[in-house]
């Protein structure tokens, strides 16, 4: 038999399911596909969302000399590779065990062992064992799989191996019903298409629901990434500091005990899906974080910490619950301050940068989206104490005294930022550690500053650095650091004078962490003047600028001028209502035609506010869709309908049966029924709003409903 026309004895068992169309923004198919593969096996959460993310438990590179089917191999040894799949065993006996049968002779053994025309070039198997990690491990287990990506092939074959629940109770992969699968990647007279293969192995019953799940949602998805250009710079992948099982229990059991029922009571104007779980998910990182450097450095006492800038004081709530010391600072007190108990300690006050604010008694200090403390923090970290370590989530940009301003080439204003702060933390004596968060949040890059990178006895050099850089970017820079020193003394600084539970971590003379019994602290001036005589904290009372305090003249002048542009646009169209009507949904105006049509006082008015025009009429989104730098009207059925291409077909039909089943709560009358001239192009059963007073649910009662 010609080994070139080799058929492995396993191909019957295997069918096509699905293929896809792919249309690559260059010709490099196949490096599209092994940066799309990798992302799956790397980041499988982005795609399945039961998945917290995956440990990587070991991986290997084989080279295979023949043309065997990879496919074969796996299931041929199938039972050795279910026994084999600790991580030792793995590197170490179960390639050879599978495939020394393969490389050991040809498949066909008429050919002599010296003729090579039976091998091809070097075919790359990169062979990966690792752990799926279930978001819910309560109701779903860890599933053990081995996956090996073909380069040369263009193929990606996953094999689950077994399952193991949160009590350690396994079972095997044919108990679980799960499919082997195949994604493969084919290209012929220039066209890409992608392709799924799954088992049929009549000792393992089929899922039907898992084979739609692949091709209705995986396989589109990584035809999407293929599609994608490449990115200059990869992303940061999110919790690289941090064990993700460990990670994702705590976070678990955090929101059960603190999320849901501060979403219920949550006396803020605030979004608490947004708010609660990102504090919640802040903790968890904090509290790994804490639990780890304590295992590392033998502490007995948890950390304390000091918050600045806390705001709706969640985070030192949940902090505190745990076991740690600490208390929080903000200039402005909320109203859920009151609902935490006299338990809590958070001070409502201004923080200004100074040698009497600091926190010589405190492990950590943190800043979550603290503003304008931003870049102090690492500053205050630094001469606080040797031993203070701090942890900083950048957001708002802002300089030590004033708005950042400036932007690196090839750079995001955001990524710009990120390394000013790196900078500052660097220029302090930090060792900075960067990670990503799992948060509600497009700001979610933190950093983190354990250890120093000089010793004790360079205090008063590195402190000097910091005070000339810090001069370099300030306006008006302080003459009146006092530079801070070694003492035999414990100073007690105003902010953290209660706090006694600080640990004492101290670097040795090989740069290493050590816990001490020393009672060396920093002595500092106690003087109350600012580093930076231009610093402004935030005001108590802040003014809203996001257009909505606008008089309602103006606000209903410049809505009516927009919809009349709208309206009466040159591509303006006709569209038939679902009982009959014919319906004018304008066309698309550009935002630049918008500020035409507008006089200077208007103009002047709303530039005064956050976003000016674009974010006042995105504050009217039951009228206008505002994308891609211009404005339409908003018609519901019309979104839901003109879904994207690449939104698989099972997500694409739930979100129009959503959308369906939605019953309105008309506490707003339709402006559409008011105000354009063919009424509204829905039925009043189907409109969000009320057609008439008589449609009308008032306020109270919606809230009791």
């Amino acid at each position: 038999m010609d080994n070139s026309t080799y058929v492995s004895p396993i191909q019957s068992k295997w069918k096509e399911a699905n293929s896809l169309d792919v249309h690559c923004s260059n010709d490099d198919f196949v490096d599209s596909f092994i940066r799309a593969a990798r992302v799956y096996i790397e980041k499988p959460q982005v795609v399945n969302r039961r998945l917290c993310g995956a440990v990587q438990l070991a991986s290997f590179e084989k080279l295979s000399q023949l043309r065997f089917d990879i496919r074969d191999i796996l299931f041929q040894n199938r039972t050795i590779i279910a026994e084999k799949s600790t991580p030792f065993q793995f590197k170490n006996e179960l390639w050879a065990d599978c495939v020394k049968s393969k490389l050991a002779q040809p498949h066909s053994g008429a050919r002599d062992r010296d003729d090579t025309s039976h091998f091809v070039a070097c075919m790359t198997n990169e062979i990966i064992l690792q752990d799926l990690l279930p978001r819910n491990t309560n109701k779903f287990p860890v599933i053990r799989q081995l996956v090996v990506l073909d380069r040369l092939g263009s193929s990606l074959v996953v094999l689950p191996l077994w399952h193991y629940k949160k009590e350690g109770i396994q079972s095997s992969s044919s108990e679980c019903q799960d499919l082997v699968y195949e994604v493969k990647l084919c290209v012929e007279d220039g066209k890409c298409q992608l392709k799924l293969n799954v088992c049929v192995d009549p000792d393992m019953p089929p899922s039907d629901s898992s084979e739609q799940w692949l091709c209705d949602v995986l396989l589109h998805k990584m035809a999407k990434w293929m599609e994608d250009p490449p990115l200059r710079k990869p992303n940061i992948s999110s919790l690289q500091l941090l064990p993700i099982d460990a990670y994702n229990d705590l976070y678990q059991h955090l929101k059960e005990k603190y999320g849901r029922e501060r979403v219920e009571k949550w006396p803020e104007r605030t979004d608490p899906q947004k708010f609660v779980f990102e504090d919640v998910a802040i903790a968890t990182y904090l509290l790994v974080t804490w639990e780890r450097e304590r295992v590392d450095l033998g502490l007995e006492k948890k950390q304390s910490f000091a918050d600045l800038g806390c705001g709706n004081g969640l985070l030192v709530h949940i902090l505190r619950q745990e076991g740690h010391p600490g208390f929080g600072i903000d200039v402005r007190k909320r109203n859920i301050w009151d609902m935490y108990g006299d338990s809590i300690d958070l001070r409502e006050a201004p923080i200004i940068p100074s040698d009497t604010n600091l926190f010589s008694n405190t492990d950590w200090l943190i800043g979550n989206h603290s503003d304008e403390l931003t870049p102090w923090i690492p500053v205050m970290a630094a001469r606080s104490s040797y031993n203070t370590r701090f942890f900083v989530l950048p957001c708002c940009h802002h300089d030590f005294d004033s708005k950042f301003s400036g932007k690196n080439a090839g750079e995001s204003q955001y990524r710009t930022y990120l390394d000013f702060i790196k900078t500052v933390c660097e220029v302090c004596g930090f060792d900075v550690l960067e990670d990503a968060l799992r948060i509600p949040s497009t700001k979610r890059i933190c950093l983190i500053g354990k250890s120093r990178s000089y010793t004790p006895s360079e205090e008063a050099m590195v402190d000097q650095r910091r005070t000339e850089y810090i001069k370099s970017r300030c306006k008006n820079m302080a003459d009146n650091h006092c530079p801070i020193q070694l003492t035999g003394h414990s100073h007690e600084t105003p902010l953290d004078s209660d706090n006694e539970h600080a640990v004492s971590v101290n670097r040795t003379g090989d740069g290493q962490l050590q816990t001490t019994n020393t009672n060396d602290k920093l002595q500092t001036n106690t003087t109350d003047k600012a580093w930076a005589h231009s610093f402004q904290p935030r005001a108590k009372v802040e003014k809203v600028r996001n257009c909505t305090q606008l008089p309602r003249d103006l606000t209903s002048e410049v809505v009516q001028r927009v919809f009349d542009a709208v309206l009466n646009a040159e591509d303006t169209v006709l569209m038939c209502t679902e009982d009959g009507r014919n319906w004018c949904k304008g066309g698309v105006v550009p935002l630049s035609n918008i500020v035409s049509l507008l006089d200077s006082d208007i103009l002047k008015r709303l530039k005064s506010e956050c976003g000016g025009v674009q974010t006042l009429l995105r504050n009217h989104h039951n009228i206008f869709q505002v994308s891609g730098g211009a404005v339409r009207l908003r018609y519901e059925d019309q979104d839901k309908d003109n879904l994207p291409n690449n939104v698989p077909p099972r997500k694409k039909q739930k979100i129009k049966q959503n959308y369906l089943k939605q019953k309105p709560v008309k506490t707003k009358l339709c402006w559409f029924y008011d105000n354009h001239p063919d009424g509204c192009p829905k039925t009043r059963e189907h409109c969000q709003f009320a057609h008439g007073a008589e449609d009308l649910i008032k306020g109270n009662q919606h809230e009791h409903n």
